[in-house]
């Protein structure tokens, strides 16, 4: 799962903020930014915390194990893929950054829906 973690911080959190730069309504810019800086926060601290040990204490909201409640994983199926496909298909993005994002949103729909169910 380090992994994972990993890859949020470095490379889909950024692509995020990226692809909010292209973004020409404000909700959505707006929108893609804070998650791309909370998926950074948000897994950077996992990692450190589950992954690693170095936090002593879990920051509110986080499942000490799996680091997401099944209720992060709602919200993200719900409302975060959604909209990113929204914007997706909606944006102006040049093609390599728009493939890469796609298969974010897949990955990542298909991430969450396998473990909600999974924990179901």
């Amino acid at each position: 799962m380090e992994h994972a973690r990993l890859l949020d911080v470095f490379y889909l959190g950024p692509m995020q903020i990226l692809i909010s730069t292209y973004v020409d309504d404000p909700f959505l810019k707006m929108f893609m930014c804070i998650t791309g800086i909370a998926s950074i926060l948000y897994n950077g601290h996992n990692y450190l915390f589950i992954d690693r040990g170095f936090i002593p204490k879990s920051i509110p909201l986080v499942d000490d194990i799996h680091g997401k409640t099944q209720l992060h994983r709602l919200y993200n199926l719900c409302v975060m893929y959604p909209v990113f496909y929204l914007v997706y298909t909606n944006t102006n993005i040049p093609p390599l950054i728009k493939k890469l994002f796609l298969i974010n949103i897949v990955l990542g729909f298909s991430f969450n829906l396998f473990n909600f169910v999974k924990l179901l």
